[in-house]
């Protein structure tokens, strides 16, 4: 049968949608402000599709106070900065604020990652020496890594606090371009982040953990055509596998892979739940009469609009998912996923009707819980704007948006493992495959 296509615009990582046709300046004009956040403020009230995720939040109050702001901010750096402020207050992983001039001069590599394990930010990867997976971070120029963070959350678009904390150094623009970090163990160790090679692109690698028995791929990225097509490949190599292992840890999505799922399935499957704004100008009119004249309206007529107005603010369309059936299975033995909380986007995408119809085990920690595709705002100069516009359920309705989607089996590196370097989750996964 015809298969559905999902698009899904990659957002844990920032894209730059337009490119620059020439190095624009270093100023942005009064008009060209005020056009950008306008036309954002405009999308977000015809395009947002996650005020569930924000219910106290009052857009044009929000919109005053950042319109004042951006008046007075010409300098292009804090006017980027001003912009991810204003689109980080929707919660949201799939809305965000990219501008092209903005990563050119400020997005060097770090050179290492954090993850907030139990309170403690600690090194994940890392290509600076003396900072191994597994380092404690205290202080980042004599400041704390917790109150960086706290400094800076304000910019990062996150759909929980979870998943904010976790992008938190994949914003590299936020530090310094030298900084010192101080470790639990009183090392120092100084960082000149224009002396860091930017990381080699990632590539899907697939390999037999036991020979003719168990096999192994690890697929980091979906975010081009060949991520998809190269697992494929090895999906048809291993398709006599006992079992298959699908390592999606770090994965932050890309387009969805429905071949890749096609090739796995054994079995019915289904995508998720959907909801999208819908926008009723009649009762949006009625929601500004009982505002403005709730107090000298009859009290018949004042229950009434009062009701309508709760009823289709933000009002949502929401369809099911549907069954759809398998027409390419390449592989039907037993199949385990590895995921982590930087699975995201098209990587939750992947592993959602695997979930669902327990087709595969799945291994590790929750997801981020972020994905749908945004309406895209481009504007002059490599600036553009995503609102979220599409909110996904999982398929039996149950919330998915800032929770994420749960591993059958739990299994959360500690500090200890990462230091030792010891890979728990492949570890238990093989336990299982055998």
């Amino acid at each position: 049968m015809e298969k559905r296509f999902y698009p899904i615009i990659l957002s844990v990582m920032l894209l730059e949608i337009v490119p620059l046709s020439a190095q624009p300046a270093d100023t942005l004009s009064l008009s060209q402000r005020m056009f950008i956040l306008s036309k954002t403020y405009s999308a977000i009230q015809m395009y947002f599709a996650h005020w569930q995720g924000v219910p106290h939040l009052n857009l044009d109050s929000l919109y005053a106070d950042f319109l004042n702001r951006a008046v007075k901010t010409p300098d292009r750096y804090q006017f980027d900065l001003l912009m991810m402020e204003f689109i980080a207050h929707l919660n949201n992983g799939h809305s965000w604020y990219s501008d092209s001039w903005f990563w050119n001069h400020y997005d060097q590599p770090l050179g290492f990652y954090l993850t907030d394990l139990n309170g403690q930010w600690v090194v994940t990867r890392s290509q600076v020496n003396g900072l191994k997976p597994g380092t404690i971070i205290r202080r980042i120029n004599g400041k704390s890594t917790e109150a960086w963070y706290r400094q800076n959350r304000r910019y990062i678009n996150a759909s929980s606090e979870r998943s904010r904390r976790t992008k938190f150094t994949f914003y590299s623009f936020l530090f310094p371009q030298t900084l010192t970090v101080e470790t639990a163990d009183g090392k120092t160790v100084t960082i000149h982040r224009n002396e860091l090679n930017r990381s080699k692109r990632p590539k899907v690698e697939g390999r037999w953990l036991s020979a003719g028995k168990i096999a192994y791929i690890r697929i980091p990225s979906f975010a081009g055509p060949q991520f998809e097509a190269t697992a494929v490949e090895l999906v048809k190599k291993f398709r006599n596998a006992n079992a298959l292992i699908i390592d999606l840890r770090g994965n932050g999505g890309g387009n969805t892979p429905v071949k890749l799922i096609d090739a796995l399935q054994d079995r019915s499957y289904r995508f998720w739940s959907e909801s999208t704004p819908v926008t009723f100008g009649l009762f949006k009119a009625y929601a500004q009469i009982y505002q403005m004249f709730k107090h000298q309206l009859p009290e018949t007529r004042k229950a009434y609009l009062e009701n309508v107005s709760g009823i289709f603010s933000h009002s949502q369309l929401l369809w099911p998912s549907t069954w759809e059936e398998p027409d390419s299975t390449l592989y039907t033995g037993k199949l385990i996923f590895l995921v982590d909380r930087r699975c995201a986007s098209a990587c939750e995408d992947f592993v959602v009707p695997f979930k669902d119809n327990h087709r595969a085990v799945i291994i590790g920690e929750r997801t981020m819980g972020s994905s749908g595709q945004p309406f895209i705002q481009p504007f002059e100069g490599g600036i553009s704007v995503a609102i979220g516009t599409k909110r996904e359920y999982m398929p039996d309705g149950t919330p998915f948006e800032g929770v994420g989607i749960a591993p059958d089996i739990e299994v959360v590196p500690t500090i200890k493992d990462l230091r030792n370097g010891r890979d728990v989750v492949l570890k238990r996964a093989l336990s299982v495959a055998k």
